[in-house]
């Protein structure tokens, strides 16, 4: 077998380890042994769960001749399984094989629960040619469902109208939320959405609208105030941190450690509790970047920056200066795209052994759908309820001249299916133009369903 050098400076997404596994078997040396050398053989993957849960379910295995049914569930290291409270969720008391990508002493829990494969250990290629190979098939991954959706009946006329209810959609969410919530705090809620990505934005958003700016304000003293005190008491409520993470990891000697068992334990007798489970947040199948972890690290850094003025009364005094599209984002980007705190990025290393590929709250991309989707809708409520009808008439305006938001993923997946040159044009270059093709598909997604779940009762 080959020896792979500096498998750890490389960002190892998990679902590549599957895709190896079971999409090109031929990429890796045959016969699979366990971390006990036992030979391993996939009779039937089962089928991927792209839920919570492991992440084959219903997987046949035989090791050492001896067959074995239950599910499969990938880590890239051991310690994740504890991390992402696995030992604790009856969802995985069925798991048969753990893979893993770094090699390392299996613990005795884990051992005796099920057996391992390493699967960097059975590379066939080079880890610089192997990673390359699946970083082309990120970009060629098909997109057949968007093929029965007729995107030749779209045009210029029709995005627009779409684009345009779509953002009445976003003002009148915010909107139901405005009798309970500040301006200040609706943009939060909204900018911890957007740090959830798609598989912990509800999450993150259950979290801050239980506890938004400003009821964490409430509960930590102005001096004692730092975006890491933040992020502990933020982290106790999400269930990041308890009592046996802690412990485990409270060393005397390492300042940030006894810092966080002194601050934790502090909160803890102030009567704070967690307000949500562990197996709430995802954590599989998610890059590390994503890691809800380091974005609860980013969000903190942001409210400790902002808390007088506020991020919304900061964001707000540059759209009253009606710059052009380009001027205000340029602002508004370097209003949140922020420096996190190197002790806070130490911390998260130490206790979760999560490394940030970047010490920035946000990246480009992201926060220009954070702008398009959160900021403007709200700006545009803002007016509303003052009476500023030609702020109103700025922030459409802005909506209707808003460069590309979505990455060149997406450009590259759904372009080639709309139906001319123009229109190609007008959704690579135009974020208006982006949300009219999403709020079209959503629509298509929606019917579909509606017309399957109208076959399946008839």
């Amino acid at each position: 077998m080959m020896v792979q050098d500096d498998i750890k400076n490389y960002s190892i997404p998990e679902h590549w380890l599957l895709w190896s596994l079971i999409d090109m078997p031929e990429s890796l040396f045959s016969p699979l042994l366990s971390t006990e050398s036992k030979k391993i053989k996939m009779i039937d993957p089962g089928h991927r769960n792209y839920d919570n849960g492991p992440d084959l379910l219903g997987a046949i295995i035989e090791i050492d001749n001896i067959r074995y049914k239950g599910d499969v569930e990938v880590h890239i290291n051991q310690e994740d399984w504890f991390r992402h409270g696995h030992n604790e969720d009856q969802r995985y008391r069925s798991v048969i094989l753990h893979i893993l990508w770094n090699k390392q002493d299996i613990c005795d829990d884990l051992a005796l629960r099920f057996h391992h494969l390493i699967l960097s250990s059975h590379l066939k290629l080079p880890l610089k040619k192997w990673r390359t190979k699946m970083l082309e098939l990120e970009k060629n991954e098909p997109c057949q469902k968007y093929q029965n959706y007729n995107l030749d009946t779209l045009n210029s006329q029709k995005l627009e109208r779409l684009a345009k209810k779509r953002f009445r959609k976003k003002v009148d969410r915010y909107k139901s939320w405005i009798d309970c919530h500040s301006f200040d705090d609706i943009l939060h809620i909204s900018l911890a959405e957007t740090f959830g990505y798609s598989k912990n934005k509800s999450t993150f958003q259950l979290l801050f609208k239980e506890f938004p700016p400003s009821r964490i304000f409430q509960n930590i003293p102005t001096l004692q105030r730092s975006p890491l005190t933040i992020w502990i008491f933020l982290s106790l409520k999400a269930n990041f941190l308890n009592n046996n993470i802690i412990n485990n990891h409270f060393v005397r000697g390492q300042k940030e450690l006894k810092f966080i068992h002194e601050i934790y334990n502090q909160f803890k007798q102030q009567g704070h509790y967690p307000v949500l489970k562990l197996n709430d947040w995802y954590f599989s199948r998610i890059r590390p970047a994503n890691n809800p972890i380091l974005r609860m690290a980013a969000l903190s850094q942001i409210l400790y920056q902002y808390q007088s003025p506020s991020l919304f009364e900061e964001l707000l005094i540059w759209a009253r200066n009606r710059l052009t599209p380009i001027q205000l984002l340029q602002k508004w980007q370097a209003c949140l795209q922020l420096e996190i705190q190197s002790q806070l990025i130490a911390v998260t290393k130490k206790i979760f052994h999560i490394n940030p590929s970047s010490p920035k709250t946000i990246g480009i991309n992201r926060f220009r759908q954070f702008a398009i989707n959160g900021i403007l809708p709200i700006m545009l409520l803002w007016g509303h309820r003052t009476e500023n009808y030609g702020f109103v008439q700025y922030i459409e305006w802005l909506y209707e001249e808003f460069p590309s938001v979505e990455d060149r993923e997406f450009i590259k997946k759904y372009l080639p299916f709309l139906p001319d040159t123009n229109m190609k044009k007008k959704v690579k270059e135009r974020g208006f133009y982006q949300q009219g093709f999403l709020e079209f598909i959503n629509t298509r997604r929606n019917l579909s369903f509606k017309n399957r779940k109208q076959y399946l009762t008839t």
